[in-house]
């Protein structure tokens, strides 16, 4: 299993490799490393080169997790049973490793989250959903007690 381990890992940073943003901003003449925020990663390439860049970079970073995952799955399927899922996770973490710290760019890449959320959605799709109402709704509710602070000392001054 440890073999296995190594091996989803290996697969997952060599998908990782694929910078999206880096290689849409080469092919434009633009190295996204030296503009904007300096990252390689989807909100950096919407930014400097439009939203046309970060659809493209997002959907690329986000896939080359699910088909990391998904390869891994295929090939140690058969194999580990119940226990590819943690295989799949390996792969997973690979391929954030290898977006964020890239061997041929200096180790100098994305954030990762369009991977992360790739590997989300490959490994348990619903997870996906609840994260994205999370994401949406909590901002709300971490300020609520400030706000009901503030609506109660307005209504002792007033």
């Amino acid at each position: 299993m440890i073999v296995a381990r190594i091996i989803a890992l290996l697969i997952g940073y060599g998908f990782g490799l694929f910078q999206t943003g880096y290689l849409y901003g080469k092919s434009k003449g633009i190295d996204i490393r030296q503009q904007g925020s300096g990252n390689a990663g989807t909100t950096n390439s919407l930014r400097v080169l439009g939203w046309k860049a970060g659809i493209i970079t997002f959907a690329g970073d986000l896939l080359k997790a699910v088909f990391a995952v998904l390869l891994v799955k295929l090939i140690f399927h058969g194999t580990y049973g119940a226990d590819t899922k943690v295989l799949e996770l390996y792969a997973g973490f690979g391929t954030v490793l290898g977006h964020n710290f890239p061997c041929y760019l200096q180790f100098r890449g994305g954030k990762g989250i369009a991977c992360t959320t790739g590997v989300i959605l490959a490994v348990c799709p619903p997870a996906v959903i609840c994260c994205a109402v999370g994401f949406r709704w909590v901002p709300y509710f971490w300020y609520l007690p400030i706000w009901y602070r503030r609506l109660f000392s307005d209504r002792l001054a007033g």
